[in-house]
């Protein structure tokens, strides 16, 4: 249960940095919500999906957090949403 909690936080630390990272380029190359007042980029999606497959392939491959033997079914069917 620890491992769990320890790569749910890992992936929400992550997927916050990632979400700040991804914001400019969206807001460059126009890929932004107009239906509001100011543009809101839409990033935020693809940062969440890339850090849940970095925690939980990265983490599992190489041994931090040993997360079971159906994880990677569910980081390829992560991916495929995504």
């Amino acid at each position: 249960m620890l491992y769990g909690i320890t790569a749910a936080a890992t992936a929400l630390l992550l997927s916050a940095l990632l979400t700040g990272v991804l914001r400019t380029p969206a807001l460059r190359l126009g890929i932004t919500d107009r239906r509001r007042r100011r543009p809101l980029p839409l990033s935020g999606g693809t940062a969440v999906a890339l850090a849940t497959v970095l925690v939980a392939g990265g983490a599992d491959a190489a041994g931090l957090l040993p997360l079971g033997a159906g994880v990677g079914r569910v980081v390829a069917a992560a991916g495929c949403v995504a």
